[in-house]
């Protein structure tokens, strides 16, 4: 998502930005000292996944402007296509199951459906140079999130990474051209 922002904007300040939030994004990653190594396919998949994150916003963009929603539930029904013969294959006549289903109905609202449509509606509003940092702050609210529900102590490092990440969205948003 930050070489989304590199690559639509034209502006110094934006890579500031950038900068700001990926070194904080740097801060947070297990690659310094004492850390085990990365596993290069866990790598490879961050990656793929980046990409995938970067096609979104793109792609995301350009068919915000659909009425009611109708971004959001074509891409839902893009996903199904893809996950429900293989959920079908593994566990069969078990998703049938009520509870099953209303817990796979549950996820679906609440992880998929009503976050990616707001997302489309923020994409409707907001440059994909803003939205692309926006996004940036998810490992840094993945880690707040751990410290709030699991428990997790963070170190000075941390949350110096999380306050830069922070700073990089709110500077984004406040610079950010005024749609005319």
């Amino acid at each position: 998502p930050l070489a989304v922002v590199v690559l639509s904007s034209r502006r110094a300040r934006d890579l500031c930005w950038v900068l700001l939030a990926a070194f904080g994004l740097w801060l947070l990653a297990p690659v310094h000292e004492g850390v085990p190594p990365l596993d290069p396919l866990g790598v490879a998949y961050a990656l793929g996944a980046a990409f995938c994150w970067a096609m979104y916003i793109v792609f995301g963009k350009r068919v915000c402007g659909l009425n009611g929603g109708h971004a959001a539930a074509w891409g839902m029904l893009a996903a199904a296509l893809f996950t429900v013969p293989v959920g079908v294959a593994h566990a069969g006549g078990a998703l049938l199951d009520s509870s099953v289903l209303l817990g796979g109905l549950a996820v679906a609202v609440l992880s998929s459906a009503l976050p990616y449509t707001l997302e489309m509606a923020a994409l409707a509003k907001l440059p994909q140079r803003v939205f692309g940092i926006l996004v940036s702050a998810g490992p840094a609210f993945a880690a707040l999130a751990g410290f709030v529900v699991l428990g997790e102590m963070l170190t000075f490092m941390q949350w110096l990474a999380i306050a830069l990440v922070i700073v990089a969205c709110g500077g984004a948003a406040a610079t950010a051209s005024r749609p005319s």
